[in-house]
């Protein structure tokens, strides 16, 4: 990750998620993508719940 664009630190001297964190959640929305998103749709109120995760495709039409 030597070549990614770093952030400055004024940007990350408040954040709540730790670059180790952010890895952490990375990896887990790549192996689990419905999994991770449910879970994050945990964190919002909703009217009403989502009854679907995911409805979507990178395969090119």
């Amino acid at each position: 990750m030597s070549d990614m664009i770093q952030p400055d630190s004024k940007a990350t001297g408040n954040t709540h998620c730790s670059s180790a964190d952010y890895d952490c959640l990375y990896g887990e929305s790549i192996s689990s993508p419905d999994a991770f998103w449910s879970e994050q749709a945990k964190r919002l109120d909703w009217m009403q719940s989502p009854s679907t995760i995911a409805n979507w495709s990178y395969d090119p039409v």
